[in-house]
């Protein structure tokens, strides 16, 4: 075919010349060269031709007699403005992909003019790894080229392809060819040097991000601290406590270019009211060979003290989160339970910045110091005996209400295996002699109680059907009111319409929260809100009203968007997502899925799922425990749908689809549908 155009674009770090000696490799040059990072090409608009002064500083400037500003940076910004005479404009480069050619809009956004091609992944000039993962876009469709080889090219623009390197250097060239024969092409060099990834032991090293405790710690004489650190491979490790003269033994596990170090301190032999500070010293276990040992004196330091040192603190800010302890976490941590300003809980001990609480002899929990004030003594900490709980029914829903005069910690446990609901007050002891039960009740089944360790009260609310619309536990005066939402009264039509149901929608991220970034550059943000926006409209069309949280590309809180739910009159809520992997493998992980946190919701969860996965997608799975904020509510059933993942191309090209977005916010509303007619059934 003949080219009526050949468009190349070639921005090539060279390398003049490379030296070589018989312990190593290295690329060198004659003299510095600008690299892709620092170069962009500018095609002005009418208004702006001209003389064009640049912040910040910039190498060099200059403007060709087709309109295109030429400019070097030292460094490109994340922001640079160009003023010309009385205008300007100031332009965003976050999210600019090398090569730097755009067509620069009066209203200062950018397009790329054909012929185009970008690489979106990253290009070193010098890459240690023996295999790069190339992702190039352009415009689609067309007929594309890696290093000569055909690719595929998806409807998104982008393709790639994983180039094996050889040592030293190594062209990578991509080209687009279209229908008309014009074509695209860009070009870069990357040395590959070819290094050693295994770290030696000698000299004798301890990586510093690993090391544990890295926080200060006020403890009990029964607590033990684990101290535990990497460092080279194969020697011996000890902990010296500072101020006494004791070395402590570390056991060790070997791994492939490193040891894991370990040791357990029991502070029963650490004197109260002292600090201790820490040293790791890693010494030689070879010897023949003279090597320095490595001392390293921890920030951290260890005090112990008595349990009625430790002070009672206030829960002093709404939704304060009490965690069951403080392992890694990921989208949210092990949570026990939110608490609003009136909880008062007993510390016993401090770890960095959390508090650690004592709700019984067996069970401890953690607060985070932004969440909490102090009090002062001689305060008491609140407990109390409960004499009775009564249960009956109003217009909306069961209630139990408990006796509540002292502000004690508590927590509830849905047990669906068990058909019931636990509510435990951490410092209440029974003297239970009434459970009241009036009729009417339509959910609740019976009441019992527990006293599962001392000072440990448990409420056991059984239902008659697990099939439950919701629940709260509010504050009413000196009571706790558990109210039990009554079924929604709905008419449920042949064709599918709803009357009587409210959904409430969330399109997750929005406004500078862009949330995942495609392959393509697709926004998590715009894909969440077009199937939000789409599944509202069929919503109405059957009848449903809908709660739309986030109508427009607008940020919102976490917490806003879940008071919005929560304030609204939805008997539903999902939220809608897309989902992100990462590694550099373009058609990795992919697939639907859906997450729920209350088991209660669970059901909810698998229905959606089932119709979800009669798309083209790939099965990810249905995902319990699951904390995003939004739909870490017990006050209805709320789930969360992942529909695909935009950074596996096949899902990413789907995503990017109008049509298919329709056909995922159809597939969520037969999910809707049928969980609502499983709920109703007898």
């Amino acid at each position: 075919m003949m080219k009526t155009i050949q468009f190349l674009f070639l921005l090539l770090i060279l390398l003049a010349s490379c030296s070589v000696s018989k312990k190593t490799m290295a690329p060198t040059s004659a003299a510095p060269r600008s690299t892709p990072g620092q170069v962009i090409h500018l095609k002005m608009p009418a208004n702006m031709r001209g003389e064009v002064t640049v912040e910040p500083q910039v190498s060099s400037i200059e403007t060709d007699q087709d309109g295109w500003l030429n400019i070097t940076f030292p460094v490109l910004a994340d922001t640079i403005f160009l003023v010309a005479g009385s205008a300007s404009i100031q332009l965003s480069t976050w999210n600019w992909k090398p090569p730097y050619r755009y067509v620069v809009q009066p209203d200062g956004t950018i397009q790329r003019q054909w012929p185009w091609l970008e690489f979106r992944s990253k290009v070193p000039d010098t890459s240690y790894q023996p295999v790069l993962n190339l992702l190039c876009k352009s415009v689609y469709p067309g007929q594309a080229f890696i290093n000569s080889d055909p690719v595929k090219m998806y409807e998104t623009g982008v393709f790639f392809k994983s180039i094996t390197l050889n040592e030293g250097i190594n062209k990578i060239q991509a080209e687009v060819i279209a229908a008309d024969g014009t074509s695209a092409a860009y070009e870069r060099e990357v040395f590959y040097l070819k290094k050693d990834q295994t770290r030696q032991a000698f000299p004798l090293w301890i990586d510093s991000a690993s090391i544990e405790p890295s926080a200060d710690q006020v403890l009990l004489v029964e607590d033990i601290v684990r101290i535990s650190f990497k460092g080279s491979k194969g020697q011996q490790a000890s902990v010296k406590i500072r101020n006494r003269k004791e070395k402590i033994s570390c056991s060790r596990k070997d791994f492939n270019d490193y040891s894991l170090y370990q040791v357990d301190l029991f502070l029963a032999d650490f004197k109260k009211g002292k600090d201790y500070g820490l040293s790791l010293l890693l010494e030689s276990t070879d010897g023949t060979t003279k090597v320095k040992p490595l001392k390293i004196d921890l920030d951290a330091h260890i005090r112990v003290q008595n349990e009625a040192d430790f002070p009672l603190i206030s829960v002093n800010k709404p939704g304060s989160i009490l965690s069951y302890n403080l392992g890694p976490i990921r989208l949210g941590g092990p949570i026990i339970a939110e608490y609003d300003p009136w909880v008062i809980l007993k510390s016993n001990g401090q770890i960095g910045e959390y508090f650690r609480v004592r709700l019984n002899p067996v069970e401890t929990a953690f607060i985070h110091q932004d969440n909490i004030e102090v009090l002062p003594r001689p305060t008491v900490k609140p407990s109390y005996y409960i004499t009775y709980t009564r249960a009956f029914s109003n217009e909306n829903a069961d209630v139990v209400v408990i006796p509540y005069p002292e502000p004690v910690p508590y927590a509830i446990y849905p047990e669906v295996e068990q058909g019931r609901i636990r509510i435990s007050l951490y410092g209440v002891k029974t003297s239970s002699t009434w459970m009241v039960h009036k009729e009417g009740l339509q959910q609740i089944e019976n009441l019992k109680w527990e006293q599962t360790t001392p000072d440990t009260y448990d409420l056991l609310i059984y239902l008659n059907n697990p099939k439950i619309w919701g629940y709260e536990l509010v504050k009413n005066g000196n009571s706790l009111e558990f109210r039990l939402k009554h079924p929604p009264v709905l008419e449920i039509n042949d064709d599918g319409q709803i009357k009587g149901l409210v959904v409430s929608i969330e399109a997750g991220h929005g406004g500078h929260n862009l949330g995942a970034v495609g392959l393509s550059g697709l926004l998590e943000k715009e894909v969440n809100l077009a199937t939000a926006l789409e599944l509202e409209k069929i919503c109405r069309q059957y009848g449903i009203e809908v709660v739309q949280i986030r109508t427009q590309d607008e940020y919102l809180t976490l917490s806003e968007k879940r008071s919005m739910v929560e304030a609204s009159k939805a008997h539903l809520h999902v939220s809608i997502h897309a989902n992100s992997g990462g590694g550099g493998n373009y058609l990795g992980a992919s697939g639907v899925s859906t997450y729920y946190h209350n088991p209660f919701w669970a059901d909810f969860a698998k229905i959606m799922y089932r119709h979800l996965r009669e798309l083209p997608l790939k099965d990810y799975g249905v995902i319990g425990s699951f904390n995003y904020t939004v739909t870490r509510v017990a006050s209805r059933p709320a789930i969360l749908v992942e529909q695909a993942f935009l950074s596996q191309a096949e899902d990413e090209e789907k995503l990017a689809s109008p049509e298919f977005r329709r056909q995922m916010a159809e597939k969520i509303f037969e999910g809707i549908l049928d969980y609502v007619r499983y709920m109703v059934e007898k």
